[in-house]
């Protein structure tokens, strides 16, 4: 396929404003799944929180901009 994934992140991109933040699997390494506002646009990401000899960050799975309904139980969440 000849895809090289990103490095992990030293620091999470900026998701601002009522972030929702939900564990999504309790498995060695935990992935959680975030959900705020970028540039007015609603985006979700899942990542794992890891360490390593320098400590510790945030390593990203993916990254997406949310559905509608993705936006709609966001909604109903935050208020």
């Amino acid at each position: 396929w000849g895809f090289t994934p990103p490095p992990p992140f030293k620091k999470p991109p900026s998701l601002k404003g009522g972030v929702f933040r939900r564990k999504m699997k309790s498995d060695d390494p935990e992935q959680w799944i975030a959900i705020g506002w970028v540039r007015r646009v609603l985006y979700s990401m899942i990542y794992e929180e890891r360490t390593d000899d320098i400590g510790p960050y945030l390593h990203l799975i993916t990254f997406w901009k949310s559905t509608k309904e993705e936006q709609k139980k966001y909604e109903e969440i935050v208020k």
